[in-house]
């Protein structure tokens, strides 16, 4: 047993090796590449079309050396539901590492929803279903704000929306699904969830639904005067019975580094959250 346990770790640790090596070469070559410029980058085994260089290098170390995102799992088929897809560096992640994974991916961007397909192409993957909807909590059309990197995001409010902006900002209309509605309808070994302070309205909805989920990961963008959006999404996974950790992406912000009242397109915080079944 002590052998294979051995093999297996060795494995995992020349992925990992394998994969930072990757991030290296990814870094070298699109150092210097101004913000917001669409490109294309190939490193290893990764082919990738792009809308900016720093979004790709940050999504990559999270999802893909960092390994953040993972979960563990013991099927060779888990069925996983991707909800912010971006530019596919999730997508492509979990296909490599479970190459028979039923995988849904969300993103209502339509210009990263377009890089999405030809990355998934670009690096030979076929069958993931792609739906060009936001996750939301009822089915419909919304306000959308574009940032043209990884910030896009449903907007409600009008001084929101001028708030909101990059040399590369649009702002259009797109499709809204309910995610409660997919959730009551199979059940999934992983739900993860990246789409840009949604969360909270979207996990709330799905209330005795995440009944059908085994694992979930959630990038919560939290607004530090607006705690309550977060207590939300903890008492509801508390009531479905999920062990939670929570941790922070960034600096740890404490009392005597409180976060600037400028507006920008960044949140205060960015939490992951990790909910999971035993």
């Amino acid at each position: 047993m002590r052998n294979v346990l051995s093999v297996v770790k060795n494995r995992l640790r020349e992925r990992a090796n394998q994969d930072l090596v990757i991030y290296r070469e990814l870094q070298t070559k699109l150092a210097g590449v101004p913000r917001y410029q669409p490109g294309f980058v190939s490193a290893g085994n990764w082919q990738l079309h792009y809308l900016d260089a720093t979004s790709l290098l940050s999504a990559f170390d999270v999802v893909v050396v960092k390994r953040w995102n993972d979960f563990p799992c013991d099927k060779t088929a888990p069925v996983i539901l991707d909800g912010g897809a971006n530019i596919g560096i999730s997508a492509i992640h979990y296909k490599q590492l479970f190459p028979d994974a039923v995988v849904t991916s969300f993103e209502p961007d339509p210009r990263a929803c377009d890089l999405l397909r030809r990355n998934l192409a670009a690096n030979n993957i076929h069958d993931i279903e792609i739906v060009e909807k936001a996750l939301w909590s009822s089915n419909g059309r919304t306000s959308f704000f574009s940032e043209g990197a990884d910030a896009n995001r449903i907007v409600r409010e009008h001084d929101a929306i001028e708030r909101l902006t990059s040399p590369s900002a649009t702002y259009c209309d797109v499709e809204t699904v309910r995610l409660a509605d997919y959730l009551s309808q199979t059940c999934f070994d992983l739900v993860k969830l990246d789409i840009e302070s949604a969360e909270a309205e979207v996990i709330v909805d799905c209330g005795e639904t995440l009944r059908n989920v085994n694992n979930l990961v959630i990038e919560f963008h939290l607004t530090n005067s607006k705690p309550l959006e977060l207590a939300r999404t903890l008492q509801t996974l508390a009531d479905q019975e999920f062990h939670v950790s929570v941790c922070s992406y960034g600096p740890w912000v404490d009392l005597l580094h409180q976060t600037s009242p400028t507006p920008r397109i960044e949140f205060d915080q960015y939490l992951l959250i990790s909910a999971w079944r035993v």
